[in-house]
């Protein structure tokens, strides 16, 4: 055993030092005296905890859809970008009338009967558009070559060979109908599908606008337009141009309805007359990405 005021070594979990111990009398084992304790060591400074980031908020990416393009506003016009759904929400942009990419953003909402929906504006940030302003884009190289856009024509053919106005229905553009203008610069007479499905049945007469003759043309589908569409439709030497207005005669703006690509049907002149040829541009508009009628222009010669 040990003698009154031998010490040992006693070892502290957690140390690297011997801590000298004096066992007394007793046998108690007393700490030494601190004055004579000749260790020395350094306790390790524990590392504060690195502060945890502050989260940051990364929006979702926004899924744009189109391009759209601008339609149905004149040439000395906009249409107007607005803060928020309807008109009664203040103005923040405008896309000029032959505008071709309106991006959409996704939320839509009905005001007031129209649709509305929501747009990238070109200065940035966003804004609302009434639709009805607005159609899918197509570029020329596509549409000429969509092999769907002959095959209405031929549905068109058969509708007026047929007088088939359920045929005629289905080719109407369901948000904007068929424009029909006996002269590209007279005001067209607008045939929603409904209109369409009754023109062969109807006698409705309409003011076609006044033509080269500088007569008013007044009369129903049937008595005015038919006839002559017919003409070209079922004409044997007809040429077929695909967005192009090579024949047609040179007026300074014969195709009035800018971003819509068209088909130029083309009669020619009777040898010996040549003066009776006829035109007639089709026009389409895609939606969902199926095109459907969206215009039809008589263009014949004219003083």
């Amino acid at each position: 055993g040990l003698g009154i005021g031998e010490t040992k070594e006693v070892l502290f979990s957690g140390y690297t030092n011997p801590v000298a111990a004096v066992v007394d009398p007793s046998g108690a084992i007393a700490e030494s005296n601190e004055n004579n304790n000749s260790r020395s060591e350094t306790l390790p400074v524990p590392t504060p905890p690195l502060p945890c980031p502050t989260p940051t908020f990364t929006p979702a990416p926004v899924t744009l859809t189109g391009p759209y393009a601008v339609v149905r506003v004149a040439l000395n016009d906009v249409l107007n970008i607005r803060a928020g759904a309807g008109i009664g929400h203040p103005v923040v942009g405008s896309f000029p009338p032959n505008a071709l990419n309106v991006m959409r953003t996704g939320p839509v909402q009905m005001v007031d009967g129209s649709t509305w929906v929501e747009v990238q504006r070109p200065d940035g940030g966003t804004g609302w558009v009434n639709s009805f302003y607005l159609t899918e884009f197509i570029p020329h190289d596509a549409f000429c070559a969509d092999p769907r856009i002959p095959a209405l024509i031929e549905q068109l053919k058969g509708s007026m060979n047929q007088s088939n106005g359920d045929t005629f229905a289905s080719l109407a553009s369901p948000a904007h109908g068929i424009d029909v203008r006996l002269s590209a610069y007279q005001p067209a007479i607008n045939f929603s599908p409904d209109r369409a499905r009754n023109a062969f049945a109807s006698t409705e007469v309409y003011n076609w606008g006044t033509g080269p003759s500088a007569e008013p043309d007044f009369g129903t589908f049937t008595q005015i337009i038919q006839p002559k569409l017919l003409e070209v439709l079922n004409a044997p030497n007809r040429e077929t141009y695909c967005d192009d207005l090579t024949k047609v005669f040179p007026l300074e703006n014969p195709w009035p309805y800018p971003n819509i690509r068209f088909y130029n049907l083309y009669k020619p002149g009777t040898p010996g007359t040549e003066l009776d040829f006829r035109t007639w541009l089709i026009g389409f508009e895609y939606i969902n990405n199926q095109p459907y009628v969206y215009g039809m222009v008589n263009i014949i010669w004219g003083p």
